[in-house]
């Protein structure tokens, strides 16, 4: 990965000259370097500035001995350009195989019009990273900024996952006309679809018959104090005469999911069952490759959205001006790729927790500062 300087170089400022006496580049790096070290609020990033040496300062690449104030801190975050910020930090990312796409509202933040502050992201599952991010708006902008951020991000030969929200028809032909595929669940937001499904797996005459139907059966795991396994069958779409744009879908897939909590009686266990939609054909995957990517989809809620609230207490936050809670969404976004990138990389920190991971760099700056160093 460039220095990050050198990308936050290309962000735009908003600020009047008046306003610069502070390089943007080098208040984002302060910011980003508080994140590293656990920081969940812009006052703590505020409150390292003041206790800094004068040479890690600089390092950040300021030029002004006097440190910065607080409102003049925030009011950088609020006069950043966000679209600017989101570009120049996707592009410091490798693109992976398989791009999960999820929204998730930031709690207790609205906008002008007092609607909630909602974000769109697409996340590399392999590499944890976050290629590209959008706001949408109120009333299914979900499905608009999904179609928005597949423009901004190379998709070909790349696979992209949802949930059922994302099972629209639209955004299918806008994927594979793009070059990807996709692998959505199917929930009754698609009843005609769906209902199409069910008959299929229910009715089927063909079942027994392994060139028609494939399968594959996960082993038994043990993990957080219950058992699970899963089961996948998949059989190429046998309906073409349904139109409602779904002309892309070449397989589809029933999974069942058997979850029994340890220490309960034998027969309490759950069997939950879901369906899938995908423009793979069979010679392009496998069930198990169908089911790995069901399964690794839900990383983008483990490690980005619930590391967003947990690590840097996001929905907490106080940052409610202009596009600031963004600004703030997308620096937690690269803090948490850059812990990832450390914890992976390095044998000294390889067994912490990201959380931490971050309180052990806040006593040690030497590393932090190396990477955002100017």
């Amino acid at each position: 990965m460039r220095k990050l300087y050198q990308l936050f170089l290309k962000v735009k400022d908003k600020r009047g000259l008046q306003g610069k006496r502070y390089p943007l580049f080098a208040i984002l790096n302060l910011v980003l370097l508080s994140k590293l070290c656990g920081a969940v609020s812009i006052k703590e990033a505020w409150v390292l500035s003041r206790e800094l040496h004068p040479k890690q300062w600089f390092s950040l690449g300021f030029r002004r001995h006097e440190r910065i104030s607080y409102s003049a801190l925030l009011e950088a975050l609020q006069s950043v350009d966000v679209t600017s910020l989101e570009k120049a930090i996707g592009s410091c990312h490798v693109p992976e195989r398989h791009l999960a796409v999820d929204g998730k509202a930031l709690a207790g933040r609205t906008t002008e019009a007092g609607d909630a502050y909602h974000l769109v992201s697409l996340f590399g599952t392999e590499l944890c990273s976050v290629l590209a991010q959008k706001r949408s708006k109120k009333g299914g902008g979900e499905i608009s900024v999904a179609l928005d951020l597949i423009k901004q991000v190379e998709i070909r030969e790349k696979v992209i996952t949802g949930d059922a929200l994302y099972a629209n028809a639209p955004l299918c032909e806008a994927i594979v006309g793009n070059g990807g595929d996709y692998a959505f669940t199917l929930k009754s937001n698609q009843q005609t679809l769906r209902h199409e499904m069910l008959q299929v797996f229910r009715l089927n005459p063909w079942q027994d018959h392994p060139d028609v139907v494939r399968s594959y059966e996960e082993d038994m795991s043990k993990a957080h104090g219950r058992i699970e396994m899963r089961k996948i069958e998949v059989m190429s779409n046998p309906y073409t005469h349904y139109c409602n744009g779904f002309d892309t879908i070449r397989q589809i897939a029933k999974i069942t999911r058997y979850r029994h909590v340890m220490g309960t009686e034998p027969h309490a266990g759950e069997a939950t069952v879901s369906y899938m939609v995908t423009s793979l054909d069979a010679g392009r995957t496998t069930p198990k490759e169908l089911l790995r990517l069901n399964r690794n989809h839900w990383s983008i809620e483990n490690r980005l959205h619930r590391h967003r609230d947990v690590l840097y207490a996001e929905d907490k936050g106080t940052l409610r001006s202009k596009e600031a809670p963004q600004v703030n969404a997308a620096l937690n976004n690269i803090g948490l790729k850059l812990l990832s990138d450390i914890k992976k990389t390095s044998k000294a920190y390889g067994a912490l927790s990201l959380k931490h991971l971050a309180g052990t760099l806040s006593r040690k700056l030497t590393l932090p500062i190396s990477i955002l160093s100017a």
